[in-house]
């Protein structure tokens, strides 16, 4: 069961360290994205569902990057789980946690990634059977919070996907948490809601994370190393 529910990405969430959210629904832009991510070694990305045009997004990320891992954001229907299987999502997200959500990715056998943010829902996800749970909004609350919530179920092992609110300024606060296995950025898109800009730009940006999460690891490796 719990490969079924998304728990077979870990690995590759963990090796990325952070993946990006986009909501700007014009193919050339998710293909940069997608272009600019695969440069660094990461695979992963996630498109919000939040309109008809997210679909054909998914359709021409497929096509053309056969073997990325697509997820489907923003999931609140049935609908949208089947419309988004079909244009070709590996994984679905959702901003919320809700029985019948999860019911349908259970029997459907889907790879799923519910939201929590209180100890409730966690506990109601890990009832569930999902081990990989996002978070958000997770700058509402900060990292210090998911802290706190994850002690009381110790006896589970499972792990968190922050997002809301993450970029380069506060992501080294998340990924030192040991139950943090990526976090999702969305600031590849500006708060205009026009493109990132050029692919050199977004290029410095990933790169950037990427020397965050790198020193996150060394120091860790260090640590435990004694070196």
């Amino acid at each position: 069961m719990l490969s079924e529910n998304g728990l077979n990405l870990l690995p590759s969430f963990f090796h990325s360290g952070f993946f990006p959210i986009v909501s700007l629904y014009d193919e050339a832009h998710v293909l940069q994205v997608a272009a600019v991510m695969r440069s660094f070694s990461i695979n992963i990305i996630e498109i919000t569902i939040r309109g008809v045009d997210a679909f054909a997004c998914i359709k021409a990320l497929r096509k053309k990057h056969p073997d990325m891992i697509i997820g489907a954001g923003s999931i609140l229907d049935e609908s949208a789980f089947a419309e988004a299987r079909q244009a070709g999502a590996d994984f679905f997200v959702s901003p919320c946690f809700h029985a019948s959500l999860a019911e349908y990715a259970l029997c459907n056998s889907l790879a799923y990634i519910p939201a929590i943010m209180t100890p409730s829902e966690l506990f109601e996800a890990l009832k569930s059977g999902f081990r990989l749970i996002k978070i958000f909004p997770a700058h509402a609350f900060g990292p210090d919070y998911l802290h706190a919530i994850a002690k009381p179920f110790v006896r589970f092992d499972f792990r968190y996907l922050p997002t809301g609110g993450i970029g380069i300024d506060n992501i080294a606060d998340y990924l030192k948490l040991p139950r943090v296995a990526a976090c999702g950025i969305s600031s590849f898109i500006e708060n205009d809601g026009s493109a990132c800009g050029s692919a050199q730009t977004l290029s410095e940006k990933v790169a950037t994370l990427c020397a965050i999460r790198d020193g996150i690891r060394r120091n860790e490796y260090e640590a435990i190393s004694g070196e």
